[in-house]
């Protein structure tokens, strides 16, 4: 193979990064379609399936929405059964927010949604390539981690 500029390389990665989005971003549209959430909606129950109880202005950080906007997402999650509000034990004025067991039901089947593109990635390669691109995952993800750091 003929070699590659590190521009050349660069933006053959960025394709395929914007390329694996896209279809995780159809996957998550899919998901909240299926199961009748808008995106806000979503973020909020993957946020506590990722984290655990959260409180309101974390999830509100994390989300980067205002208080009253989440009140709102909070609301509709609350009606449709996906989220329970308690009394934070540590400060009165404020709310933790948790996912009920239907939630959790729920969410179960996003994994196996995003599984679907995984297996689609590693169809056309052979077993020691897959092991390959595994190290190679591995390896560029702890050198991200550390530069972030």
């Amino acid at each position: 193979m003929e070699e590659l500029t590190n521009h050349v390389q660069a933006d053959r990665v960025r394709e395929f990064i914007l390329f694996i989005g896209d279809r995780v971003k159809q996957c998550s549209q899919s998901f909240e379609q299926d199961c009748r959430l808008s995106h806000h909606e979503s973020s909020v129950l993957f946020a506590l399936m990722q984290d655990g109880p959260l409180a309101v202005k974390d999830i509100a950080a994390r989300l980067e929405v205002s208080l009253s906007t989440l009140t709102r997402i909070l609301d509709s999650l609350e009606q449709t059964g996906y989220v329970k509000r308690n009394m934070d034990p540590k400060d009165r004025r404020s709310f933790i927010i948790t996912l009920t067991a239907d939630a959790e039901r729920m969410l179960e089947t996003f994994p196996a949604q995003m599984n679907k593109i995984a297996l689609e990635m590693l169809d056309s390669l052979t077993v020691a390539e897959r092991l390959i691109l595994l190290e190679l995952f591995a390896k560029m993800k702890a050198t991200m981690i550390s530069r972030s750091e």
